[in-house]
């Protein structure tokens, strides 16, 4: 399997995976190898998904924030990072390149693991690690972790406070858990409305089945377990305006 550390049967994840990887390709997401490696900085733009390239611009300069970030908190300092939700990789495989950091690079998508894993192998990265892991039963070690990174992930998790203490039960002492590039609703009017719209969006794209694993999250859940937007400030809020960032919080807990 290409390398993939298999910590949960795949099986109960099969048709998750089919109906996601159905829609991906319909989004025009799924990805070569070289186009893999070059993200963020460069998205392949196809007929019918030009609007994939200004996402994946606003990205690059989502990521670019969170490397300087790091490399400010902590300069040379070892870490030990969890990219829960990884997908094909691409974010682990960046953050790899960072001196002293390891990295554990988990999702259920068996064929995306495979690929970065692929990657990661060609690339000579030694120090990354693409697991299969159904992160919700306790499947990855506890207190290893100084970072817990979740990057246009979380509408996969269909409980946000379960996935927070999840994420806190492997941080070591003082880890940090950051979400990027990810939605949340300031009311359930809100949250209802866009229930409603992913709904009709995947019946349009001929994978209904798909709103059964994409879920919708309240700005209250993150304030009740403590957590804080670095994206509110004034100047940021400007850059998210001229769609320059995403317009979604970056959630920091410590």
């Amino acid at each position: 399997m290409s390398n993939v550390h298999i910590l949960s049967d795949p099986a109960p994840f099969a048709e998750k995976t089919t109906a996601y990887l159905t829609v991906r390709d319909r989004e025009g997401r799924v990805l070569t190898n070289e186009q893999v490696l070059a993200l963020p900085r460069f998205f392949p733009v196809s007929e019918g998904h030009q609007r994939l390239q200004r996402e994946w611009r606003m990205r690059k300069h989502s990521f670019a924030r969170f490397q300087k970030h790091l490399y400010r908190r902590y300069a040379k300092k070892p870490l030990e990072i969890l990219d829960l939700g990884c997908g094909n990789g691409w974010m682990s495989l960046n953050l790899a390149r960072r001196p002293g950091t390891n990295i554990w690079a988990v999702d259920v998508n068996l064929p995306e693991l495979e690929q970065g894993a692929r990657l990661a192998a060609a690339s000579g990265l030694t120090n990354v690690r693409f697991v299969f892991a159904d992160f919700l039963k306790n499947t990855i070690p506890e207190k290893k972790f100084d970072l817990v990174v979740l990057a246009a992930s979380i509408q996969y998790f269909p409980d946000f406070a379960e996935l927070y203490m999840a994420a806190k039960g492997v941080l070591k002492p003082g880890g940090i858990i950051h979400i990027l590039d990810s939605p949340f609703y300031r009311t359930q009017e809100q949250c209802r409305a866009a229930r409603a719209a992913t709904g009709a969006y995947y019946a349009s794209i001929g994978v209904p089945e798909m709103t059964n694993w994409y879920h919708h999250h309240l700005w209250q859940d993150v304030k009740k377990m403590g957590g804080k937007n670095l994206n509110s400030g004034m100047h940021t809020r400007i850059l998210q305006h001229v769609h320059w960032l995403p317009p979604f919080p970056w959630v920091l807990f410590e």
